[in-house]
C-alpha cells in the first residue's frame, strides 16, 4: 500500500511539474521570439546610424586654412574674409589653392589647323579672312598655302607668315591676330612642310611653341616620307619649348576603304 501512494505520488509530481512546464514554455516562447526581433531591430537601428555618422563625416566642410576652434558656423562666417576653397573631409585635393598672379591672367586663345588648299592669290587669302569672320580664331596653321619662299606679311587685322621650297606644292604658315602677333618670338620655317612659331600666350610664363605640318600622303615615296619624319623628330628637340601643340593636315585615313574612295 505504501509503495501505491509512492507511486502515485510520484506521478502526481511529474505530471504536474509537465503542466507547468508547459505553460511556461507557452508564456517563455513569445518572450523569446520577441527578444530576437528586438535584437535584430537593434542591429538593424546600429547599422543606421553607423551610416549616418559616415555621411555627416563626409559632408563635414572643411575651410582651407582655418583651423576648427570656433563653436558654431556664425563665428566661422565672420571669419571669412574672402570666398574660400571648399574640399569634403576626407578627399583629397588636386587643385589646392595658390598665390594669383595678377600678371599671367589666362584667357581663352582659339588656335586651329586649316588646310586652305591654295592661297596663291590676294583673291584667296580675301575669301579666307572672309570666311574666318564666321569662327572665333586667334591662331591658325595653314597647310597647302602654294606662296614660295619665306616671307611674313602684315595686315590690319593680322600677320600672315609662310614658307614654300617648291612653287605651287605644299607650303605651311600661320595666320595670327595682330593682338596675338604682339607676343610672338620667331617663326623657323623647317621646310616646306614643318614651320614653327614660338609665342609667349598671354596668361602663361613659359612661352609656347607651335609646329604647323603638311605630312606627305600614302602614295608618296618612301624617301619623301621618311624625310619628312626625320625633320618633325629633329625639330621638336632643337627649335621648339617645353609647352608644345603640333598640329596640322597629316593627311591620315580611319577606318576601312569604302567603294567611293576608289573613284
Amino acid at each position: 500500500m505504501k509503495i501505491e501512494l509512492q507511486n502515485q505520488n510520484t506521478e502526481l509530481k511529474e505530471s504536474i511539474t509537465n503542466s507547468i512546464m508547459a505553460k511556461m514554455d507557452e508564456k517563455l516562447i513569445p518572450i523569446v521570439e520577441e527578444n530576437k526581433n528586438l535584437k535584430t531591430k537593434i542591429e538593424k537601428l546600429e547599422k543606421e546610424i553607423e551610416y549616418y555618422k559616415k555621411v555627416e563625416r563626409n559632408n563635414n566642410i572643411i575651410i582651407f586654412g582655418l583651423e576648427e576652434k570656433e563653436k558654431s558656423s556664425k563665428v566661422i562666417r565672420k571669419q571669412l574674409t574672402s570666398p574660400s576653397r571648399l574640399v569634403l573631409e576626407g578627399e583629397r585635393d588636386q587643385n589646392p589653392p595658390t598665390l594669383k598672379d595678377n600678371n599671367h591672367q589666362k584667357s581663352t586663345i582659339y588656335v586651329t589647323s586649316l588646310n586652305v588648299l591654295t592661297l596663291r592669290s590676294e583673291d584667296n587669302l580675301t575669301e579666307l579672312t572672309y570666311a574666318l569672320k564666321q569662327i572665333k580664331w586667334d591662331i591658325i596653321g595653314l597647310s597647302e598655302v602654294r606662296r614660295m619662299g619665306e616671307r611674313i606679311t602684315s595686315h590690319p587685322d593680322y600677320i600672315l607668315y609662310h614658307i614654300g621650297e617648291t612653287q605651287g606644292h605644299h607650303e605651311v604658315g600661320f595666320i595670327i591676330k595682330q593682338h596675338i602677333a604682339k607676343n610672338g618670338e620667331e617663326f623657323i620655317g623647317i621646310s616646306g612642310r614643318i614651320a614653327v612659331m614660338n609665342i609667349k600666350l598671354p596668361g602663361y610664363k613659359s612661352p609656347w611653341s607651335i609646329a604647323q605640318v603638311y605630312s606627305p600622303t600614302e602614295q608618296s615615296n618612301l624617301e619623301t616620307i621618311n624625310a619628312f619624319y626625320h625633320d618633325l623628330n629633329e625639330t621638336i628637340p632643337d627649335y621648339t619649348h617645353k609647352n608644345l601643340i603640333v598640329m596640322g593636315d597629316f593627311n591620315g585615313q580611319i577606318g576601312l576603304r569604302r567603294p567611293l574612295d576608289l573613284q
